[in-house]
């Protein structure tokens, strides 16, 4: 067996143990859906980290990604996941996470325009702000805000603070090129708000596709347009 392939089957196992985790404190200990989403969706975003590190190709990412997608198709189709499934609204999220990580790491292997940043950075900020700044979004929105289910003021302010936390560390953590502290804070502030506005206008679970998109455009305005 390939070593490719053993990665593979390591890092699935490490999803699909994350699922159980999820699985079991919803049958087991009660714990409400929206609450075991929210778990296995950062669990999912920091162990989608170890794809850049771990995986050298592509077609790596392209089938762990989409098995997983296969797998979530059919626990809405069949009614099995129901730590991930059993909520009340609509929502395409879970659906659109594993297209996004794909998106996100062609994105992050094939940049090719000169930085001032390690290229891991172009992978861990869009995947972190969805997977940390939306569920701390959503969990303030619904304890602070006033119609459950819908975005809230609440959770569009938490969604910025946290972004700027993330975007701060991580614009701090791969600096390779002494940037400035001004001109990081410029930074953070600037994706921040980018993905702010995209997570507070998306309906259905579509920010965990808007998020990093919106992350990604401004990641490129940054190396491209600004100064």
């Amino acid at each position: 067996m390939s070593a490719e392939l053993i990665i593979l089957l390591q890092l699935a196992a490490c999803f699909l143990v994350l699922f159980g985790i999820a699985e079991l404190l919803y049958h087991f200990a009660n714990v409400k859906a929206e609450l075991t989403r929210k778990i296995v969706h950062i669990g999912t975003g920091l162990l989608t980290l170890l794809f850049p590190v771990y995986l050298s190709y592509t077609w790596q990412v392209v089938l762990i990604c989409s098995s997983f997608l296969v797998l979530l198709l059919l626990s809405t189709r069949f009614r099995f996941l129901q730590a991930i499934n059993n909520i009340d609204r609509k929502s395409a999220g879970s659906h659109l996470y594993p297209v996004i990580v794909v998106i996100v790491f062609i994105y992050y292997k094939y940049q090719s325009v000169s930085s001032s940043f390690d290229d891991y950075l172009y992978f861990y900020l869009p995947v972190l702000l969805m997977a940390i700044c939306d569920p701390v979004a959503a969990l303030v929105g619904n304890r602070l805000g006033q119609v459950k289910g819908q975005k809230t003021r609440a959770g569009s302010i938490a969604f910025f603070l946290s972004a700027v936390i993330v975007a701060v560390v991580l614009f701090s953590l791969f600096n390779t090129h002494a940037q400035s502290i001004a001109m990081t804070i410029v930074y953070s502030l600037g994706i921040a708000l980018f993905t702010a506005i995209a997570e507070r206008y998306s309906k259905h679970g579509l920010d965990n596709m808007t998020i990093p998109l919106a992350a990604i455009a401004f990641l490129w305005m940054s190396e491209n347009i600004m100064p």
